[in-house]
Protein backbone atom coordinates (compact mmCIF):
# COMPACT_ATOMS: atom_id res chain seq x y z
CA UNK A 1 0.00 0.00 0.00
CA UNK A 2 1.43 3.30 -1.13
CA UNK A 3 1.77 6.15 2.02
CA UNK A 4 0.62 10.04 0.94
CA UNK A 5 1.88 11.02 3.87
CA UNK A 6 5.66 11.70 3.01
CA UNK A 7 7.11 11.49 6.44
CA UNK A 8 10.55 11.23 6.50
CA UNK A 9 10.28 14.36 4.23
CA UNK A 10 8.73 16.63 6.84
CA UNK A 11 11.17 14.97 9.13
CA UNK A 12 14.41 16.31 6.83
CA UNK A 13 12.67 19.45 6.38
CA UNK A 14 11.95 19.43 10.37
CA UNK A 15 15.61 19.07 11.04
CA UNK A 16 17.08 21.41 8.03
CA UNK A 17 14.12 24.57 10.24
CA UNK A 18 16.13 23.96 13.39
CA UNK A 19 19.70 23.12 11.74
CA UNK A 20 19.22 26.83 10.00
CA UNK A 21 17.84 28.37 13.67
CA UNK A 22 14.95 29.49 11.89
CA UNK A 23 12.82 28.50 14.63
CA UNK A 24 15.30 30.19 17.41
CA UNK A 25 15.57 33.03 15.03
CA UNK A 26 12.04 33.79 14.53
CA UNK A 27 11.02 32.68 18.80
CA UNK A 28 13.81 35.23 19.45
CA UNK A 29 12.62 38.40 16.51
CA UNK A 30 9.59 38.35 17.36
CA UNK A 31 8.96 37.41 21.27
CA UNK A 32 12.14 38.33 22.82
CA UNK A 33 13.61 40.95 21.08
CA UNK A 34 10.42 42.22 20.87
CA UNK A 35 9.22 42.68 17.79
CA UNK A 36 6.04 41.73 18.70
CA UNK A 37 5.35 45.47 20.17
CA UNK A 38 6.93 47.02 17.17
CA UNK A 39 3.96 48.64 16.16
CA UNK A 40 3.60 50.60 19.65
CA UNK A 41 7.13 51.14 20.40
CA UNK A 42 7.93 52.53 16.83
CA UNK A 43 6.18 55.54 17.87
CA UNK A 44 9.60 56.79 19.59
CA UNK A 45 12.09 57.71 16.64
CA UNK A 46 14.68 56.83 18.22
CA UNK A 47 13.13 52.86 17.90
CA UNK A 48 12.69 53.08 14.33
CA UNK A 49 14.06 50.22 12.38
CA UNK A 50 15.05 52.02 9.21
CA UNK A 51 14.23 48.41 7.03
CA UNK A 52 10.84 48.17 8.17
CA UNK A 53 7.95 49.62 6.78
CA UNK A 54 3.85 49.41 6.93
CA UNK A 55 3.36 48.24 9.93
CA UNK A 56 0.14 46.93 11.02
CA UNK A 57 -0.78 45.11 14.10
CA UNK A 58 -4.06 43.48 15.12
CA UNK A 59 -6.04 45.38 17.78
CA UNK A 60 -6.29 41.92 19.90
CA UNK A 61 -2.59 41.43 19.81
CA UNK A 62 -0.94 38.62 18.66
CA UNK A 63 -0.31 39.57 14.79
CA UNK A 64 2.00 42.06 13.22
CA UNK A 65 2.14 42.79 9.32
CA UNK A 66 5.14 44.33 8.18
CA UNK A 67 7.21 45.40 4.95
CA UNK A 68 10.80 44.22 5.32
CA UNK A 69 13.15 45.42 2.32
CA UNK A 70 9.64 45.64 0.06
CA UNK A 71 8.37 41.89 0.88
CA UNK A 72 5.31 41.83 2.86
CA UNK A 73 5.51 39.64 6.10
CA UNK A 74 3.10 38.72 9.24
CA UNK A 75 3.33 37.02 11.81
CA UNK A 76 0.37 35.37 13.70
CA UNK A 77 0.73 34.11 17.47
CA UNK A 78 -2.18 32.30 19.42
CA UNK A 79 -2.07 30.41 22.67
CA UNK A 80 -2.62 26.19 22.10
CA UNK A 81 -4.90 25.01 24.36
CA UNK A 82 -4.97 21.75 22.95
CA UNK A 83 -1.18 21.39 23.82
CA UNK A 84 -1.49 23.41 27.45
CA UNK A 85 0.94 21.87 30.16
CA UNK A 86 -0.09 21.17 33.20
CA UNK A 87 2.50 23.61 35.09
CA UNK A 88 0.74 26.98 35.56
CA UNK A 89 3.33 29.33 35.21
CA UNK A 90 3.86 27.54 31.09
CA UNK A 91 2.15 28.19 28.51
CA UNK A 92 2.14 26.92 24.62
CA UNK A 93 1.37 29.49 21.70
CA UNK A 94 1.52 28.75 18.18
CA UNK A 95 3.36 31.13 15.93
CA UNK A 96 2.91 31.56 12.32
CA UNK A 97 4.95 32.93 9.65
CA UNK A 98 3.64 34.28 6.43
CA UNK A 99 5.28 35.65 3.73
CA UNK A 100 2.89 37.26 1.14
CA UNK A 101 0.06 35.75 2.48
CA UNK A 102 2.07 31.97 1.81
CA UNK A 103 3.01 30.40 5.20
CA UNK A 104 6.52 29.82 5.19
CA UNK A 105 6.88 28.54 8.53
CA UNK A 106 5.17 27.26 12.16
CA UNK A 107 6.00 26.04 15.59
CA UNK A 108 4.80 25.48 18.91
CA UNK A 109 6.49 27.82 21.29
CA UNK A 110 6.91 27.39 25.17
CA UNK A 111 6.43 29.90 27.31
CA UNK A 112 7.28 30.38 30.60
CA UNK A 113 7.07 32.85 33.82
CA UNK A 114 9.43 33.09 36.03
CA UNK A 115 8.29 35.92 38.24
CA UNK A 116 8.66 38.93 35.96
CA UNK A 117 10.72 37.23 33.21
CA UNK A 118 8.93 35.62 29.95
CA UNK A 119 11.04 32.84 28.59
CA UNK A 120 10.51 31.78 24.89
CA UNK A 121 11.42 28.29 23.51
CA UNK A 122 10.26 26.59 20.29
CA UNK A 123 9.08 22.84 21.09
CA UNK A 124 8.54 21.91 17.44
CA UNK A 125 8.54 23.22 14.19
CA UNK A 126 4.83 22.66 12.06
CA UNK A 127 5.70 24.13 9.31
CA UNK A 128 8.88 25.56 7.27
CA UNK A 129 9.55 26.63 3.25
CA UNK A 130 12.93 27.27 2.94
CA UNK A 131 13.67 30.75 1.50
CA UNK A 132 16.25 33.76 1.35
CA UNK A 133 13.51 35.29 3.50
CA UNK A 134 15.69 34.03 6.25
CA UNK A 135 18.33 36.19 5.68
CA UNK A 136 16.27 39.24 5.64
CA UNK A 137 15.18 38.13 8.90
CA UNK A 138 19.09 37.65 10.07
CA UNK A 139 19.55 40.80 8.77
CA UNK A 140 16.54 42.28 10.84
CA UNK A 141 17.43 40.88 14.27
CA UNK A 142 21.06 42.39 13.32
CA UNK A 143 19.62 45.68 12.98
CA UNK A 144 17.17 45.39 16.05
CA UNK A 145 19.80 44.11 18.32
CA UNK A 146 22.01 47.73 17.19
CA UNK A 147 18.75 49.86 17.85
CA UNK A 148 18.94 48.18 21.07
CA UNK A 149 22.10 48.67 22.10
CA UNK A 150 22.41 52.27 21.19
CA UNK A 151 19.12 53.27 22.75
CA UNK A 152 20.70 51.45 26.24
CA UNK A 153 24.14 53.36 25.79
CA UNK A 154 21.74 56.40 25.41
CA UNK A 155 19.87 55.32 28.52
CA UNK A 156 22.73 54.82 30.24
CA UNK A 157 24.61 57.62 29.60
CA UNK A 158 21.21 60.09 30.54
CA UNK A 159 21.33 58.62 33.87
CA UNK A 160 25.09 59.16 34.56
CA UNK A 161 24.76 62.53 33.55
CA UNK A 162 21.71 63.21 35.93
CA UNK A 163 23.54 61.29 38.71
CA UNK A 164 26.49 64.06 37.30
CA UNK A 165 24.36 66.66 37.56
CA UNK A 166 23.38 65.59 41.11
CA UNK A 167 26.65 65.98 42.65
CA UNK A 168 27.51 69.52 41.22
CA UNK A 169 28.97 67.90 38.33
CA UNK A 170 29.01 70.43 34.82
CA UNK A 171 27.98 68.24 32.01
CA UNK A 172 27.83 70.85 29.54
CA UNK A 173 31.70 72.07 29.92
CA UNK A 174 34.20 69.23 31.23
CA UNK A 175 36.58 72.12 31.60
CA UNK A 176 34.57 73.11 34.90
CA UNK A 177 35.85 69.53 36.59
CA UNK A 178 38.82 69.20 35.00
CA UNK A 179 40.40 67.57 32.39
CA UNK A 180 38.83 63.95 32.02
CA UNK A 181 37.45 64.18 35.69
CA UNK A 182 33.85 64.07 34.34
CA UNK A 183 34.58 61.40 31.39
CA UNK A 184 35.98 59.34 34.25
CA UNK A 185 33.15 59.92 36.50
CA UNK A 186 30.61 59.15 33.46
CA UNK A 187 32.52 56.01 33.03
CA UNK A 188 32.25 54.69 36.68
CA UNK A 189 28.65 55.13 36.30
CA UNK A 190 27.73 53.47 33.62
CA UNK A 191 29.85 50.65 34.34
CA UNK A 192 27.99 50.11 37.65
CA UNK A 193 24.94 49.35 35.82
CA UNK A 194 26.25 46.79 34.03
Amino acid sequence: MESYYPQNEIDKRRRRATKLGVDDLICNLFLEAGLQNYASWSQDPDWVCPSISEVRASPQGGSLGFTLKGRRFSIHTEENHLHSTSDPDTTRIDLNLLLGGELVFGAEIEHRTIEDLDLYSPEWVTEFIEGDWIKDLRYLEQEMKQITKRNINRIKRERAQKAAASFGLSTANESDSGPGTLRKFLRAMVSGWH
